[in-house]
């Protein structure tokens, strides 16, 4: 387990050493109808992220349910609206998928200057953290001016400058210590089924 956080915290800093150089298009794949993928594991076409969705009637699903063949999907939360967090780069299992940058979706969650966020699963975040993970890194970086790909539904960014760590270790509430201002906001999360990046845009103001 701890092989694999290696692995997605050197991929996540190789993408930021590599973002200058890099193209729009700079390894993006492609599927047979040409739509754009933002990464794929050996001998497959990925396809973005799916879209979770909520059903407000269902809570029956545990934070984090990590029996399924991929990471869960999980959000930020400020213990009144879910922004989602788009899954990117992970190992799972016996598979690894490596995205092309940190990835996200179009949408930006707007926080104020010194709020409480946590990060937890999608279905019915509750008020403490329940997410059932053995480590947690969360880091911002100022957003760049545009992605390095994107297509309906997800962008891909390769972050710039030097990180600031709002959370490290066990998953808890962290502030959002940052000046006003667009955010990358890049979680990289251990589970008990493997590791995996996530993303999201945060406006603080």
């Amino acid at each position: 387990m701890k092989r694999r956080t290696t692995w997605l915290l050197t991929g996540l800093a190789l993408i930021t050493l590599v973002a200058a150089a890099c193209s729009a298009d700079a390894g993006s794949d492609t599927d047979d109808g040409g739509t754009s993928t933002p990464g794929a594991a050996v001998g497959q076409t990925a396809t973005p992220a799916a879209e979770p969705t909520r059903d407000a009637d269902d809570t029956s699903m545990p934070a984090g349910d990590v029996d399924t063949d991929r990471p869960p999907h999980l959000v930020l939360w400020d213990g009144t609206t879910p922004a989602t967090l788009e899954l990117g780069t992970y190992c799972w299992t016996s598979m690894c998928v490596d995205a092309i940058g940190v990835i996200t979706t179009p949408e930006v969650y707007a926080v104020g200057e010194g709020a409480e966020l946590r990060v937890d699963g999608l279905e019915a975040p509750s008020p403490e953290p329940e997410l059932p993970v053995t480590g947690i890194s969360v880091t911002a970086s100022v957003l760049p001016g545009e992605p390095v790909a994107s297509d309906e539904g997800w962008q891909a960014w390769h972050p710039e400058g030097e990180p600031v760590t709002l959370l490290e270790g066990a998953n808890a509430p962290f502030t959002v210590d940052l000046e006003p201002g667009r955010y990358l906001i890049s979680v990289v999360v251990t589970f008990d089924g493997g590791d995996a990046l996530y993303g999201a845009v945060i406006e603080v103001s």
